[in-house]
């Protein structure tokens, strides 16, 4: 009978509905745990939360000869003060009239973001020694409230300069010495970071913000994780 027919399928539909298992409130509340665990780690792998995601262990690139040259206070300096210390590098000239200005900037941001990591040096190194004395570097670090136990400024004799940048940090200088057009010198813009080993870790690009601020997490890294060799 047609009737009865539909009555019994209506009733297996109700006995199959009913038979279901359900889930407890427990396995309910485990799920949306895992779920909110499983977003978070998300956001915080992506830099969320106000931190930095975890990063790799930086390669070993190149290592840094012994070299010495000398700084705003007239002092010799080089591989051997640097030797136990993390350091970022970069190239200047005072007379630079296009990028330098910005990359003394970065640079005190970097001296400014780094304070608490007294494990971390920075270097800026002269790419027209023979126009920025010691007393030349001393007005222009002045201009950057640059301290000279953070943050060095280098120079000295132009074969001197060309091997601890060229050969040394693997960077251009963008000229061969002497009298240089000032309007037309293309030295290296990356800034080096250096471990305590004096070994070349990465080169970066910080004109680019998520270059700069693993710059800043990596010269962390490598200060915490390094201990002195002296």
């Amino acid at each position: 009978m047609p009737g009865l027919h539909s009555h019994q399928e209506a009733h297996a539909r109700h006995v199959e509905v009913n038979s279901a298992p359900r889930k407890s409130p427990l396995s309910r509340l485990a799920i949306g745990v895992a779920v909110v665990a499983v977003v978070a780690w998300a956001v915080w792998r992506a830099g969320g939360f106000g931190g930095a995601p975890p990063r790799g262990e930086l390669a070993i690139l190149a290592e840094v000869p012994p070299f010495e040259l000398v700084n705003q206070s007239g002092d010799a300096f080089g591989s051997k003060q640097l030797a136990g210390s993390v350091w970022i590098a970069n190239f200047i000239f005072t007379r630079c009239p296009t990028v330098c200005p910005e990359l003394s900037r970065r640079m005190a941001d970097l001296r400014d973001r780094l304070r608490d990591n007294p494990g971390v040096r920075l270097v800026s190194f002269s790419v027209d020694p023979e126009y920025d004395s010691p007393e030349v570097l001393a007005k222009y670090a002045a201009e950057y409230a640059a301290d000279a136990n953070r943050w060095s400024f280098l120079t000295g004799s132009w074969e001197s300069m060309r091997e601890a940048v060229e050969t040394g940090l693997l960077t251009s200088t963008g000229t061969d010495g002497g009298e240089i057009d000032v309007n037309s010198v293309l030295h290296g813009t990356r800034f080096v970071l250096v471990d305590s080993r004096l070994r070349i870790r990465d080169y970066c690009d910080v004109s680019e913000p998520d270059a700069f601020e693993g710059l800043i997490a990596d010269a962390r890294q490598l200060s915490a994780i390094l201990p002195p060799t002296r």
